[in-house]
C-alpha cells in the first residue's frame, strides 16, 4: 500500500509540474534583447554645439544598456535636408530626430506651444501637457515625442546695422529682409520687416552678399557659424523659448522592448535636466566671444521689452489658434 501511495503521490506531483510546464510555455516569453540599432538625424550641421545634447544621448544609452541600444547619428542637414526630415521620421525612413519643433511646423503646428512656454520641460510632464502633445504627434505624425532637451535658451533679432526705434520705443524693422524659419515669420511681420526664408548652410553666404539685413537666432552656436562677423547688434531680451525636440518614428518605437523604451526616456529625462546647465553655460561662453569681436547689444526698455516679448507669445498663440482651434487653448494652459 505504501508503494502505491507512493506512486499515486509521484503521479500527482508529475501532473503537477506538467501542467505548471504547459502554463509557463503559454505564457508571453521574455526576450533576451538583441543589439538594438536606432537611426538618428538632426536639423542642425553636425559639427555644431547644438547637437551635443544628441551626442550626449547616444553615449549615455550605450553605457546605460551595456551596449545593447546604439544610436547611429547619421548627419545632419547634409544627409537629409531639414524640411524633409519630419517627412523621413514619419515614413521611418530614420528612427530618430533631433530638430526644432518649429521646422515641422507644417506637419504638427502645435509645437509652437513649446516656443512660447513658460514651463520646463518637467513640469508640463508632470500637468499632462506632454501627454497631449505625444498624442497629437502621434495621430498627425506617426511619431512618440522623446523628449525637450533644449528649452533653456532664448531666441534673438540680430542686425548688420544700427536698429531703428519707433517713437514708443519698440523695434522698427521696416525696409529690412530678415531671415527666417517658421517660427519668426509673423513676428517679424509685425515689426515690418520683411521675412525671408534661408536655410542654415546658406545663411552666411547670404549675410556676406547683403541679401538679408539680419537674422533671429539663439546666441549659442552663432559663432560656429561665424554669422557674427555680418552680424553687430543684438536686439534684447529674447522673445522666444528654446524648442529642441528628439521624436521618435512611432512604429519602430512600439516595436522596442518595454525595458528598452524605459531605459531611453529615462535618459531623456535626465538630459532634459542637464541641458539646462549645458545652455546656460554655453550662452554665456558664445555671449563673450561675440562682444569681443564687436557685437553690441541694444536692449529695449523695461516698458518696451516687456510689450516686445508679450507681442512676439501673442503672435505664436494666435497663429496656433487658427492652426489648431481646439487643442490651442489647452496647450496655453498647461505650457503658459
Amino acid at each position: 500500500m505504501r508503494g502505491v501511495k507512493t506512486a499515486g503521490a509521484l503521479c500527482t506531483r508529475f501532473i503537477k509540474f506538467a501542467a505548471v510546464g504547459m502554463l509557463i510555455a503559454a505564457m508571453p516569453k521574455v526576450v533576451i534583447a538583441q543589439t538594438i540599432t536606432l537611426r538618428a538625424v538632426s536639423a542642425f550641421p553636425t559639427p555644431l554645439a547644438t547637437n551635443d545634447m544628441l551626442r550626449e544621448l547616444v553615449k549615455r544609452v550605450d553605457q546605460e544598456s551595456g551596449g545593447k541600444i546604439k544610436i547611429n547619428h547619421l548627419g545632419g542637414p547634409e544627409v537629409i535636408t531639414a524640411p524633409d526630415q519630419a517627412q523621413a521620421v514619419r515614413n521611418g525612413v530614420v528612427d530618430l530626430l533631433y530638430t526644432a519643433a518649429n521646422y515641422y511646423q507644417g506637419v504638427v503646428p502645435e509645437g509652437d506651444a513649446l516656443i512660447a512656454a513658460g514651463k520646463k520641460p518637467w513640469e508640463v510632464r508632470a500637468n499632462g501637457g506632454w501627454k497631449l502633445l505625444q498624442d497629437i504627434h502621434a495621430k498627425k505624425m506617426n511619431a512618440y515625442l522623446l523628449g525637450w532637451p533644449g528649452a533653456n535658451f532664448s531666441f534673438y533679432l540680430y542686425l548688420r546695422d544700427e536698429p531703428k526705434m519707433a517713437s514708443d520705443g519698440m523695434l522698427d524693422l521696416s525696409g529690412l529682409k530678415i531671415r527666417t524659419t517658421a517660427i519668426y515669420r509673423e513676428f517679424l511681420v509685425t515689426l515690418k520687416a520683411t521675412p525671408v526664408v534661408i536655410q542654415i548652410p546658406e545663411v552666411y553666404t547670404s549675410l556676406e552678399r547683403g541679401l538679408v539685413n539680419g537674422v533671429g537666432f539663439p546666441i549659442n552656436t552663432m559663432p560656429n557659424l561665424g554669422w557674427n562677423k555680418h552680424l553687430k547688434y543684438r536686439i534684447a531680451p529674447g522673445f522666444f523659448t528654446g524648442d529642441l525636440m528628439l521624436v521618435a518614428n512611432l512604429t519602430k518605437w512600439n516595436s522596442l522592448p518595454k525595458e528598452s523604451r524605459e531605459l531611453i526616456e529615462k535618459v531623456m529625462q535626465d538630459i532634459e535636466r542637464l541641458s539646462y546647465d549645458f545652455y546656460d553655460k554655453l550662452d554665456k561662453q558664445d555671449d563673450e566671444i561675440m562682444r569681443k569681436g564687436g557685437m553690441q547689444v541694444t536692449t529695449l526698455s523695461p516698458e518696451a521689452g516687456k510689450r516686445f516679448v508679450s507681442m512676439a507669445h501673442q503672435v505664436v498663440w494666435d497663429r496656433l489658434a487658427k492652426n489648431s482651434p481646439v487643442d490651442a487653448p489647452k496647450l496655453k494652459a498647461l505650457f503658459e
